[in-house]
């Protein structure tokens, strides 16, 4: 008898699985940006790259009788190996049938809660890696310490800063960022920054909208992290006081890759809802639910930390 795969031995709940891949990731805003998912077929492997070399300029001119020239693109570059996360929502049989009996379904609210949970775990994940100044190469950061230099400060000057870093990516990437991704209170900064109110025709507007920042900083799109997490005693800001400039446009094998900031690369079929079970002991139904991703950081020069760019 042949050897039963994991994939095979798993149990799944297909309907409810649908229901958490289709669940909108709100608690992941930044992440589902910089780390955009992958689907992957394998738990570990090797990524194909395409390299600066693939933009050569080249003397493609032959006189008669030569060889041709020849280029070759795409390499194995990095590898990945997946990491499994599993929680298990739990439903006491007593909640149930009380849910039941005013028309909720408990088991769903159980499967988008803790796809919640799981998404706040990838947010958070997420900023770590991004907001690791030790990460970047010198030409890709800047820590900004009290003063003037803070965006908070009417002196400051963001619309340089910003400018600044779209040079110093392009310069490596040979193409400028799209999106600058900030916490709530570098977007409370950057609303009401002179700079910025400066570039809005309408004298009466006292803050700027993310379109209206967006524009004054060249970027495509402005997107706030206002995720957080309770540490037992308060809410913490998972995007704290820094801002990410970034390149994030994934582009298939086909089209010769993208030289994008990070991915988040997920096993395919996932996150999956596996059969539940009850637990007599505690007279409640365990549903149990699964992920198996691991976001990288592609590219680091395809992208710029500002860190502290704001005061406390």
């Amino acid at each position: 008898m042949p050897q039963m795969t994991p994939a095979k031995a798993r149990v799944v709940d297909p309907v409810n699985t649908r229901i958490a891949r289709g669940y909108q990731h709100i608690f992941a805003p930044i992440a589902n940006i910089l780390f955009p998912i992958v689907p992957v077929q394998e738990r570990g492997g090797t990524v194909v790259e395409f390299g600066p070399e693939d933009f050569r300029l080249i003397n493609s001119a032959r006189a008669p009788g030569t060889a041709t020239k020849r280029v070759q693109f795409g390499h194995a570059g990095a590898t990945y190996a997946l990491t499994d996360h599993s929680l298990e929502g739990q439903i006491p049989v007593e909640i149930g049938q009380e849910a039941g009996r005013a028309g909720i379904d408990q088991y769903q609210r159980t499967i988008r809660g803790v796809q919640r949970l799981m998404d706040v775990e990838r947010e958070n994940q997420a900023a770590t890696i991004a907001r690791t100044a030790g990460s970047y190469p010198s030409a890709n950061k800047r820590v900004y310490s009290t003063g003037a230099t803070q965006w908070n400060d009417p002196t400051s000057t963001p619309i340089a800063d910003v400018e600044a870093a779209r040079q110093a990516i392009r310069s490596a990437i040979g193409v400028y960022p799209d999106t600058l991704t900030i916490s709530p209170k570098v977007e409370s900064a950057l609303s009401m920054h002179p700079d910025i109110l400066a570039t809005l025709t309408d004298n009466d507007i006292k803050m700027a909208t993310l379109a209206q920042i967006a524009r004054a900083l060249r970027v495509e799109r402005v997107v706030v992290g206002d995720g957080t997490y309770h540490d037992g005693t308060q809410f913490v800001d998972i995007w704290g006081r820094d801002a990410v400039l970034a390149f994030t446009k994934v582009a298939t094998l086909n089209d010769g890759g993208s030289p994008a900031y990070g991915y988040t690369y997920q096993l395919e079929d996932m996150p999956m809802v596996e059969e539940s079970y009850i637990d007599r002991q505690h007279k409640a139904e365990i549903v149990p639910i699964t992920d198996c991703r691991k976001p990288v950081l592609a590219g680091a020069v395809a992208g710029y930390l500002f860190q502290t760019v704001v005061a406390a």
